[in-house]
C-alpha cells in the first residue's frame, strides 16, 4: 500500500526528536550523570497479529464489554478530513466491526483519533484540537470539547474524580515537515466547565501518553524521551530520562510498574516509575499508544507504521524482563 505523503516528514521528525543523552536511576531519583544501558534482544513472539487496520496509533481493552477498541488515522495525524474510525476487535484477533465509529461529511468530523480512555460508558478520543466523547456500546457522539490552541492532541486519562485529561505533543505539519508548535501542555476536561491547561509549557518535551495514578498523573514525551510525574497543582516532578527514547505510550500494571512504548528502541520497556526499566518486547517498530488487558496480561500493540495491531501475552519476555 502507497503511503501518504505526511510519512517521510513524519519519519524525519522522529530521528530529529530522539534523545541525545540518557539517564540511570540511582537512588530513588534516577541521577542525570549516569547511563542505564539496555543490551539487543530477539523479538517478540506476538500472541496474534492482525493487518486489518490504517495508521493505528492507540488500542485499549474495553474490559466490560470484552472488545479491543483500535484508534485507525488512516490519513495524516493533523489534517481534519473525517477519515478516522474506531475498530472493534475481539480477544482472539477476529475483527468484530471495522468501522465501529467513524468520520463522514454528514456524521461527526472524527479525522485523526489517536489516545482512548474509558469510564463508564463513556469513551473519549483525542483529535488533533479537540476529545470527542462516544457511548463505548453504541458509539453514539455524546459530546466534542474543543480545546482552543491545541495542535496535536494525544494521550488521554481518566482521574478518580472523572476528570478528563489530554496531552498535547505541541506538534504541526508545515511546508518542510513537523516542526514543534510550541503548545505542549496537559489538559484537563471535567463535566460542566471549559477545559483549561493543567499545565502549559514549551518545555514539556512533546508530552505523549500519560496515565492516572494515586500519585498523581505520569507523563512520557516523545520529543526528549522524558518520564516525569505531575501533581494536582501542575508541578512537574520526578523528571528522568529513559535508556530508549521517542516515548509514546504507558500502561499501569497490576503491580505498580509500568509498561511505556518506545519507538527508538522498537520496544516496549517495562519498570519502577523511580527504578530501572527493561525490555520485555522487543522488535516492534513504531509502537504507538499501547494498551493492557488485565485479565489475560497482555500488552496490545499498535504498530503505526506499517498498519498492524500486535497482542502479546504474558509469557513474552525479553533480556530477562519480568513478563507484565
Amino acid at each position: 500500500m502507497k503511503k501518504p505523503r505526511w510519512i517521510l516528514p513524519f519519519t524525519m521528525a522522529l530521528s530529529a526528536c530522539a534523545p541525545m543523552e540518557t539517564a540511570s536511576p540511582e537512588a530513588e531519583i534516577p541521577s542525570a550523570g549516569e547511563e542505564q544501558t539496555i543490551e539487543a534482544a530477539a523479538p517478540s513472539v506476538p500472541v496474534w497479529v492482525s493487518r486489518e487496520f490504517r495508521t493505528p496509533e492507540c488500542v485499549i481493552h474495553d474490559a466490560e464489554a470484552d472488545v479491543y477498541l483500535v484508534a485507525n488515522i488512516e490519513g495524516s495525524p493533523v489534517e481534519r478530513d473525517r477519515n478516522g474510525f474506531i475498530s472493534k476487535v475481539s480477544p482472539s484477533g477476529e475483527i468484530l466491526d471495522a468501522h465501529f465509529i467513524r468520520g463522514s461529511e454528514s456524521g461527526h468530523a472524527l479525522s485523526a483519533p489517536k489516545g482512548m480512555a474509558i469510564r463508564g460508558d463513556a469513551l473519549y478520543v483525542a483529535d488533533i484540537d479537540r476529545v470527542f466523547t462516544f457511548h463505548r456500546v453504541t458509539g453514539e457522539l455524546l459530546a466534542e470539547t474543543i480545546i482552543p490552541g491545541a495542535t496535536f492532541l494525544n494521550g488521554v486519562a481518566v482521574g478518580s474524580e472523572g476528570e478528563v485529561y489530554v496531552t498535547d505533543s505541541g506538534l504541526t505539519l508545515g511546508e518542510e515537515g513537523f516542526a514543534a508548535s510550541g503548545t505542549d501542555a496537559i489538559h484537563v476536561l471535567r463535566e460542566g466547565q471549559a477545559p483549561v491547561a493543567l499545565v502549559a509549557d514549551p518545555t514539556l518535551g512533546r508530552p505523549n501518553g500519560i496515565v492516572a495514578t494515586e500519585a498523581g498523573l505520569w507523563v512520557v514525551t516523545f520529543g526528549t524521551g522524558e518520564l516525569y510525574r505531575v501533581d494536582r497543582e501542575g508541578n512537574v516532578l520526578d523528571r528522568r530520562t529513559l535508556p530508549e527514547g521517542t516515548l509514546d505510550g504507558i500502561v499501569e500494571l497490576p503491580d505498580g510498574r509500568f509498561a511505556i512504548s518506545s519507538w527508538e528502541g522498537e520496544s516496549v520497556l517495562v519498570g519502577e516509575p523511580r527504578g530501572e526499566f527493561t525490555r520485555a518486547i522487543t522488535g516492534v517498530t513504531s509502537p504507538a499508544a499501547i494498551g493492557y488487558d488485565a485479565s489475560r496480561g497482555r500488552i496490545l500493540v499498535p504498530i503505526f507504521m506499517k498498519d498492524e495491531v500486535r497482542v502479546f501475552g504474558p509469557e513474552a519476555r525479553a533480556n530477562g524482563a519480568d513478563a507484565p
